[in-house]
């Protein structure tokens, strides 16, 4: 069996989406399927390059995709706007609230400014919080007394889906045992049928078991190479240590 989290396999995964229909998350809100689709949704934490990289072989394959970006250092705009060029959606991953330490006007002024940011190099009509590990604060909470409409957003990724059967390869598994954060997103569903790895859920897609998915997949751990995959796994295996000791800590 191949390596997990390459971009080889990465290409075994988007040929099992063939006989669907691949959302962006944008598409997804704009249409509403019922039946026969994939949500595929790129949270970019760190290494945008791998996401342009990443774009570039979904577009190879024809597919279209959605990529969230933290406004930051280690932001890069010519993978925000290569990522729009190559025919994919960029949004918004902020985390204001936590930049904020928790003061909502002042978070609210940094995400106009963030986005603002963002949209001088492409459209940005979708947005998706970011859960930050070590931050006490959920930045979605923003909204439980604002609404982003105002500012042009058509909807979170994660608050304005409901229902749809949810995977993310967070922490370098694909069953959550490495997440924080994305155990308790509210309205992300999450799915009956258990899988671990990468290829576990190939064969989900290829049993279409559901009528439809949500795939939520970091660029930053899918390398070209073994010496890549070597410091990819290294620094996945020291950011979930560093989270069973914090959550170990808050439970």
């Amino acid at each position: 069996m191949p390596l997990d989290f390459t971009l080889n396999t990465y290409g075994l995964l988007l040929d099992a989406l063939e006989g669907y229909k691949v959302y962006t998350v944008r598409r997804y809100l704009e249409e509403k399927p019922t039946q026969g689709f994939v949500i595929l949704r790129h949270d970019v934490d760190r290494l945008p390059g791998n996401a342009l990289r990443m774009a570039g072989v979904e577009t190879g394959r024809g597919v279209s995709s959605t990529y969230y970006f933290r406004v930051g250092r280690g932001l890069d705009m010519r993978a925000v706007g290569g990522v729009c060029h190559l025919g994919h959606e960029a949004g918004y991953h902020y985390e204001v609230l936590s930049k904020a330490n928790g003061d909502r006007e002042r978070a609210i002024v940094l995400f106009k400014e963030e986005l603002a940011l963002l949209r001088s190099a492409c459209e940005v009509k979708t947005i998706s919080r970011h859960g930050r590990p070590l931050s006490r604060f959920d930045n979605g909470v923003i909204w439980d007394e604002s609404s982003f409409k105002p500012y042009g957003v058509l909807g979170d990724a994660g608050l304005s889906i409901v229902g749809v059967p949810y995977y993310t390869d967070a922490g370098r598994s694909w069953d959550g045992r490495n997440s924080i954060r994305d155990r308790a997103k509210p309205a992300e569903a999450y799915s009956r049928i258990d899988v671990r790895d990468s290829f576990d859920v190939i064969e989900l897609l290829r049993s279409r078991t559901y009528d439809g998915l949500y795939l939520n997949i970091h660029p930053e751990r899918w390398v070209g190479n073994a010496f890549e995959w070597c410091v990819s796994y290294s620094i996945d295996l020291c950011f979930n240590i560093g989270k069973r000791i914090v959550n170990s800590v808050i439970n």
